[in-house]
């Protein structure tokens, strides 16, 4: 498995996607994934490729779907994810999975920019010297 260090170069969707992709196939096998995938795009009208920016759709999609069993997708996503963060998934009682794709996002964003300007720091020091 991809963790953030070997997936630098990567977007946040990306990571997310590969992330689905594993859960997906680890709960369901395959066959079965690739069947979920197709039907949210002919039935739910969504793509593969959009899920990272509609969350909330896939989630109503997936409960459709599963009833109470999509808590349980969602959650192994949610878990590979935040494990190719290298941080740490917390369940709590007042978050759906919209809530905790975008915190995701959100330390994402703030790990590379963060990474970015320390280089930048770095680089200065070492013209300046």
């Amino acid at each position: 498995m991809k963790t953030l260090d070997h997936a630098a170069e990567e977007s946040f969707d990306e990571v997310f996607l590969e992330a689905l992709d594993e859960g997906l196939e680890g709960i369901l096998g395959r066959s079965p994934k690739q069947a979920i995938l197709y039907h949210l795009e002919h039935s739910f009208s969504i793509k593969k490729a959009e899920i990272p920016e509609r969350p909330d759709v896939f989630h109503t999609s997936l409960e459709k779907i599963f009833g109470p069993g999509a808590l349980l997708i969602e959650e192994c996503i949610l878990r590979i994810l935040f494990s190719r963060l290298n941080t740490s998934y917390e369940k709590r009682s007042n978050c759906g999975f919209a809530d905790y794709v975008e915190q995701a996002r959100t330390e994402y964003a703030a790990r590379h920019t963060c990474g970015a300007e320390g280089m930048d720091e770095r680089i200065g020091v070492y013209m300046s010297v």
